[in-house]
């Protein structure tokens, strides 16, 4: 069961793409070579980027994006990409426990997702 024993599952094992390959999304990639984003179907689970000035210029940041409320942290700064994504992967794994939820193949949606497929 999920939140509010509401039982939810996502269609799709998370993936990563690029940010300027992906054309259903908010986000502007910043630059195209270091920028990132978390799908889960065609949820934007979040996104890693590398910062170009200030402070962090160098390293690179990490968000949960649309996941509030839980007792999880939802962003961070690492030295590399690598460490980025395997922030990003480690936290939406920990919200899914927190929420209920698992990936699931597609195979298997029909069979256990209610509805049409659809998230």
């Amino acid at each position: 069961m999920g939140v509010a024993g509401v039982r939810y599952v996502f269609l799709m094992a998370p993936r990563w793409v690029k940010t300027p390959d992906y054309r259903d999304t908010v986000f502007e990639p910043a630059h195209p070579i270091d920028d990132w984003l978390l799908l889960s179907h065609k949820f934007v689970v979040g996104r890693v980027l590398r910062d170009r000035s200030g402070a962090q210029a160098g390293r690179y940041s990490w968000s949960l994006t649309g996941i509030h409320g839980a007792p999880i942290q939802n962003h961070g700064v690492v030295d590399t990409l690598e460490q980025a994504q395997a922030e990003l992967m480690a936290n939406w794994r920990r919200w899914q426990e927190w929420a209920g939820m698992r990936d699931i193949d597609s195979s298997q949606a029909s069979a256990d997702a209610p509805g049409d497929g659809e998230p």
